[in-house]
C-alpha cells in the first residue's frame, strides 16, 4: 500500500482542524484463464476473466481534541481483461465499497455503499469468493452490496462479542417505499482465536428477507467453515423460500500451499416447481509472497428444476492475484 500524508492546513472537519490525513492507495489484480461450459446458456468457451479486480483510496484522520477519527474509502472495480468493469453502462470503473464515517470509543458510524454484514459473513466461509461458478452467489441469495446504507458497528466486548445494525431508505426503488428504514441489516458475532460464530439478518434487502448463520474454526492445519441460510421474498404471503447450506475446508499443507474444497446446496420453492442448485469446487493456492498468489480451481453448479431439463455449469482454470 502506498501511503500519503496530506498537509493539515487543507483538511477541516466540523470547524476543527485535522492534525493529518493518513491516505492509502491500494488494489488487487485477479485474473484467471479458464474453460467454461454453461449448459444453462448453451455456451462453451475459453476465457480470460478479471475476478473483481479493484483499486481504491482509504484513510483515517483524527479530529483534534475530540477522541474521534474520520474514516473514508472510495473503491472501484476494474476489468483487467476488457477494460469495461460495468458491462451495463460500458464504464471503465464500477463503484464498490465507498463510504465515510466517524470512529471512536463508542464504535463506528458509516454511510455510503458497501457490503452488508450478511455478505461479509459469507466471505468467512466461501473459499472461492469472486470466482466464476465457484462463488456462493451462484446458489444462494444474500450476497449484496447495498446502496444508500447507514451502519453502526459496535466495539468488541466480553472477549469477542460485537454487533452491527444498518438501515437503508427506500429511495430509488420501483415500489412505493419512502420510510427512513425500509431495509435493515443486523448482525451479531462472537470471535476468539479458536472459532467464529455469527448470525446476520436482512429485512427487505434486494427484495429478500434473509437469515444467515456461520461457524468457522481451525483444527490443526485445517480451516473449516459451515454456513446455513434461509431467505424469502420480503412482504409476500406464502412467498417462495430458499434454504441453503455450505461447508468448506482449506488445508494449509505448508506456508506456501493451501488446498481448498467446498460443497453447497440451495433449494428454492417455486410456484412452477421446486428448484435445487448443487455446487462443488476444488482448488489449490501457491503463495509466492504475502502479496502474490497463483491458483488453480475447478467448480460446477448443477441446476435441477421440477418440470425442466437439468443443467450443469462448470469451469476449470488457473490464475494469479496480486495485492498492493
Amino acid at each position: 500500500m502506498k501511503r500519503l500524508l496530506l498537509p493539515a492546513s487543507i483538511l477541516l472537519a466540523s470547524g476543527a482542524q485535522l492534525a493529518h490525513a493518513d491516505l492509502s492507495f491500494y488494489g488487487k489484480a485477479n485474473v484467471s484463464y479458464q474453460q467454461t461450459d454453461l449448459e444453462s446458456k448453451d455456451t462453451e468457451q475459453w476465457e480470460l476473466n478479471s475476478n473483481a479486480s479493484r483499486i481504491g483510496l482509504k484513510g483515517s484522520t483524527p479530529i483534534d481534541n475530540t477522541g474521534l477519527t474520520v474514516i473514508y474509502q472510495a473503491e472501484y472495480e476494474i476489468a483487467v481483461d476488457t477494460g469495461t468493469a460495468d458491462s451495463k453502462s460500458g464504464n471503465t470503473f464500477k463503484q464498490r465499497n465507498t463510504f465515510v464515517g466517524i470512529q471512536g470509543d463508542f464504535g463506528t458510524l458509516s454511510a455510503g455503499q458497501f457490503d452488508t454484514a450478511t455478505k461479509l459473513l459469507g466471505k468467512e466461509v466461501d473459499q472461492f469468493n469472486d470466482l466464476v461458478i465457484g462463488d456462493i452467489k451462484n446458489i444462494m441469495e444474500g450476497e449484496n452490496r447495498q446502496k444508500n446504507i447507514v451502519q453502526y458497528s459496535s466495539p468488541t466486548v466480553l472477549g469477542g462479542l460485537s454487533f452491527t445494525a444498518a438501515v437503508s431508505p427506500g429511495e430509488n426503488r420501483d415500489t412505493n417505499e419512502d420510510n427512513a428504514a425500509d431495509g435493515n441489516v443486523f448482525s451479531v458475532q462472537y470471535q476468539t482465536k479458536q472459532f467464529l460464530f455469527a448470525v446476520a439478518h436482512d429485512t427487505d434487502i434486494e427484495d429478500y428477507d434473509t437469515t444467515r448463520a456461520i461457524f468457522t474454526t481451525r483444527l490443526g492445519p485445517v480451516d473449516l467453515g459451515v454456513l446455513v441460510q434461509t431467505a424469502e421474498l420480503a412482504g409476500e404471503v406464502d412467498s417462495q423460500q430458499e434454504d441453503s447450506a455450505l461447508i468448506s475446508a482449506a488445508f494449509n499443507a505448508s506456508d506456501k500451499w493451501v488446498l481448498k474444497a467446498q460443497y453447497g446446496v440451495g433449494e428454492t420453492e417455486l410456484v412452477t416447481g421446486d428448484q435445487e442448485k448443487t455446487q462443488a469446487a476444488l482448488g489449490a493456492d501457491y503463495k509466492l509472497s504475502s502479496a502474490l498468489t497463483v491458483f488453480a480451481y475447478a467448480a460446477q453448479v448443477e441446476n435441477d428444476t421440477v418440470g425442466a431439463i437439468s443443467t450443469t455449469d462448470s469451469t476449470a482454470g488457473a490464475g494469479i492475484w496480486f495485492k498492493f
